[in-house]
């Protein structure tokens, strides 16, 4: 309908234009961080700060892709990965997470190359996000275990922890808007 449209547009418009400011602002915290050494008593201040920006930024990218995919405009730009290097990549950008709240993250992962042919930074963006809601949904001193292997023609990357769950009345929903 012609709402649904005007307020796509409205949406990606306002996602695009928040965005913008972002930028500066996640720079010059970036450079503040890096003098906290001179100002140890304000490094947790300037981390949670840049965490927080990190994450707006994050939300911002998920409204744009929603308004991309409304619009039948969202491209996977498919190549030839390395679901290693996608893992890996994942768990350093969610390390800090990890670590602030004390859990441990057990991984299993094979060394022999496993190929993919994929989006690399939507399959990231993937890890990254059920990384974070095992780290969020658990409690301090968690258990987090990452594995990935070979199945069928592709490969299972698998995250499990010992966090509160989904109640089973909202499994058959947990995918929907």
């Amino acid at each position: 309908s012609e709402e649904d449209r005007a307020k796509n547009e409205f949406i990606a418009i306002l996602s695009h234009e928040l965005r913008n400011p972002l930028a500066p602002v996640l720079s010059s915290l970036e450079l503040l961080r890096l003098n906290a050494a001179k100002m140890p008593d304000l490094k947790d201040t300037f981390d949670t700060m840049y965490e927080q920006i990190q994450r707006i930024t994050r939300l911002l990218d998920d409204l744009l892709d929603i308004t991309r995919i409304s619009h039948k405009k969202f491209n996977l730009q498919m190549s030839r990965v390395s679901v290693q290097d996608i893992v890996t990549h994942s768990i350093t950008t969610t390390e800090e997470t990890l670590s602030k709240r004390d859990h441990t993250l057990t991984t299993k992962i094979p060394t022999e190359p496993i190929p993919l042919f994929a989006d690399k930074l939507r399959l990231e963006q993937v890890v990254v996000n059920l990384l974070n809601n095992a780290a969020k949904y658990t409690d301090p001193g968690g258990r987090i275990t990452l594995t990935v292997h070979r199945a069928h023609s592709g490969v299972e990357i698998r995250i499990r922890d010992n966090g509160q769950g989904i109640p089973a009345s909202r499994l058959k929903t947990v995918f929907e808007p």
